[in-house]
């Protein structure tokens, strides 16, 4: 499907000079450096869980959660999973100023001093990937990523997962999508970016991590065609993230019965990874659904454990 009918008459004016002649693409990188050096992405456990967002509009991210998880909840999953990556854990321009929720007794939290202390909580590597989203506009775009690079952490975020890459590429086009591509990675990232929907779009050698989905219609097993699409067309890509995506694929999964969403994981999902050399991001929190509170029954095979047991459960074998 082709969208470059729905972008506005000014849209190239509205970049001016952030679209420039000769941008030279980026060469594979060395095959002696390790996946961390090439991506900036700490190998091991990525789990997800949406903290910081804003959808719409150039205001700054609200707190994610309506059903009363505080700053402390996070926080100790965190220190309870130790996880290498807090993959989209934030999404947008960020206030560092402003108060998140916390537990009754604790002291006020700002934003810069929760994400410093997620990063914290997690294994001593632990990094947000925060995820921009390429269906926003072109200023909100660039003015997240501008907010994001400039957030005076203590760990400051160099990496970015860019959502929806192939819709940006089919709207605006190759040279925009690459001068796009090229801005961010001067502003200091490293980028990556979710490519279901079209594992073979052009990323002219800048995203070194690429994220494909699961197959449905096989029974939520990864989607080995776009995988083996993602590796024959980027060289460049040293890292793969497999996931349930949202909103479709999450919702189907998680309107099974649990004990079939716990089977998918320890027969699926977890085995994939290690077979197929990809990382799976584990979904904790995010758009209303809990790990937490999804609870396998009783007299079943999984004897009762929610979904954050098994995930838990996965973590540690994956560490064993």
């Amino acid at each position: 499907m082709k969208y470059r009918s729905r972008v506005a008459a000014g849209s190239i004016a509205l970049w001016g000079a952030l679209i420039f002649s000769g941008v030279a693409k980026a060469k594979a990188p060395s095959a002696s450096k390790s996946p961390a050096e090439i991506t900036g992405i700490p190998d091991g456990i990525s789990i997800r869980m949406l903290t910081l967002d804003n959808p719409k509009g150039l205001d700054a991210a609200r707190w994610d959660f309506t059903d009363g998880t505080t700053a402390q909840d996070v926080l100790a999953i965190i220190r309870d999973l130790k996880p290498n990556v807090l993959d989209r854990f934030i999404t947008g321009k960020q206030d560092p100023d402003m108060l998140v929720p916390v537990a009754a007794g604790e002291p006020p939290m700002t934003v810069l001093e929760f994400l410093d202390a997620a990063q914290a909580a997690g294994a001593p590597d632990c990094i947000i990937t925060p995820k921009i989203n390429l269906k926003w506009s072109l200023e909100k775009i660039y003015l997240s990523a501008t907010n994001l690079s400039n957030l005076p952490l203590k760990k400051p975020l160099r990496v970015i997962s860019l959502d929806l890459y192939p819709y940006f590429y089919e709207t605006y086009g190759a040279e925009e999508a690459e001068a796009c591509l090229r801005k961010l990675t001067d502003m200091g990232f490293k980028l990556g970016g979710n490519f279901t929907g079209g594992p073979r779009t052009p990323s002219f050698g800048m995203q070194f991590h690429g994220t494909f989905n699961v197959n449905k219609g096989a029974g939520f097993m990864p989607n080995t065609n776009a995988l083996e699409a993602l590796r024959e067309t980027k060289p460049e890509m040293a890292k793969f993230f497999l996931y349930i995506d949202y909103p479709h694929p999450m919702q189907e999964f998680t309107a099974l019965p649990v004990d079939e969403q716990a089977e998918i994981y320890y027969n699926k999902i977890w085995p994939a990874q290690e077979k197929y050399g990809v990382t799976y991001s584990y979904t904790i929190l995010q758009d209303g659904w809990d790990a937490r509170k999804s609870f396998t029954s009783p007299n079943g095979p999984y004897g009762g454990k929610s979904m954050y047991d098994i995930t838990k459960d996965l973590i540690n074998r994956t560490r064993q």
